[in-house]
């Protein structure tokens, strides 16, 4: 076990070898990283052809590759300035044949590690006590919905695969990992969702997030985003039936609020705080802005209204560069043009969140200071 994964002792007891467990713990307590989440794109490939998917819709102009073990090393010079390894990107981690190593490597950083999967490849058991948290992404809970939308995927297997996941982690009575299932939420799902909470609720996962996709390539996902020709009760009506069947059940369950037009539009990526790697081995802020499609240009659709963007990464990701690259100019360039590309809404979701986090810092220095006042 790694340092960075051992408890923290408050006591005074000793070990066998009579040494304080106070002193060991000044030795093994985990500081915080500089940075949050550093997400990794193992492979830009994938075993399923989902239609809300660029991948899907790009086809030949998509470029499918595995990043190679040396690129892997090369950037894992970084891996301990972040809190969390995220197994990611716009492909499938599990069919890069390196997988097992680069998990095993990415532990020695003491960073917590996370995989989002589809779920349609069985994860080795040895692997499981390597991770914090597996993410299953299945977008559609129902046999009939997930196999009409993936018809290159069995539905009985992926639940077959996740339930292996639970079962070979309660044989080995861990704690870890930390399995969550994730649902997308859009007009298409929308009906179904108390089914699919329902398969869920039955596997007894840890979690379940209900998930509405931000990034459409195609005039048809962006109205999969629930705008106004969708009724805002029907959604009411749902979000409160999915609560209510959680509650009963002591699930865990984050369900997203549906965003339409008018309302500010939450970024799921935090520039300040975390990064993405390419399977080249170069930092983008995020997946979003770091497509791998041959000619750099790809289109998304946000509300019915079509931006044209250019691939943009910010050079390779080494320990030197990484400072580089978060002090300097260019992610500041990046990071303005992020949000130009995803409008007012975004800006004013950022703002929002600013303004959250200035009130949350006044609040606890608030108390901080009442406290002071009667100690």
């Amino acid at each position: 076990m790694e340092l960075g994964f051992l408890p923290q002792w408050d006591s005074f007891e000793t070990t066998g070898d009579h040494l304080p467990l106070r002193k060991l713990s000044s030795l093994v307590s985990y500081r915080s990283r500089p940075y949050r989440s550093l997400e990794i794109e193992l492979s830009t490939r994938c075993n399923l052809f989902c239609p809300s998917c660029p991948r899907t819709n790009y086809g030949s102009n998509w470029i499918e590759r595995d990043m190679s073990l040396e690129t892997f090393e090369k950037i894992s010079g970084v891996f301990d300035r972040f809190d969390t390894i995220h197994f990611r990107g716009w492909g499938e981690p599990l069919l890069n044949p390196q997988f097992p190593e680069m998990v095993r490597r990415a532990y020695q950083s003491g960073a917590k590690l996370v995989l989002t999967t589809n779920g349609s490849v069985p994860l080795n058991h040895g692997l499981l006590p390597y991770f914090g948290a597996v993410n299953f992404r299945l977008d559609y809970g129902r046999a009939y919905t997930y196999e009409r939308r993936n018809s290159q995927a069995k539905f009985n297997r992926v639940i077959f695969n996740i339930s292996q996941v639970l079962h070979d982690r309660d044989l080995d009575k861990s704690p870890r990992p930390k399995v969550i299932l994730m649902f997308a939420k859009n007009k298409y799902s929308l009906k179904e969702l108390p089914a699919y909470l329902e398969n869920a609720i039955r596997l007894s996962p840890d979690r379940v997030v209900f998930y509405q996709p931000k990034f459409h390539v195609r005039p048809v996902d962006a109205r999969g985003q629930l705008p106004s020709d969708v009724d805002v009760e029907l959604v009411a009506r749902m979000d409160r039936r999915l609560a209510d069947m959680a509650r009963s059940a002591g699930l865990d369950m984050v369900n997203q609020r549906v965003e339409v037009p008018g309302r500010p539009m939450a970024c799921g990526f935090d520039p300040d705080r975390s990064l993405f790697a390419t399977w080249r081995g170069q930092v983008a802020l995020c997946r979003h802005s770091a497509l791998p499609v041959a000619n750099g240009q790809y289109f998304r659709y946000q509300f019915e209204k079509v931006s044209v963007l250019q691939t943009r990464v910010l050079g390779d990701l080494s320990p030197k560069a990484l400072d580089q690259i978060v002090a300097g100019r260019k992610i500041n360039r990046s990071r303005d043009d992020c949000q130009s590309a995803c409008g007012d809404q975004a800006l004013a979701a950022r703002d929002i969140r600013r303004e959250r986090r200035k009130a949350a810092v006044a609040d606890q220095t608030g108390k901080v200071v009442h406290l002071q006042r009667f100690a």
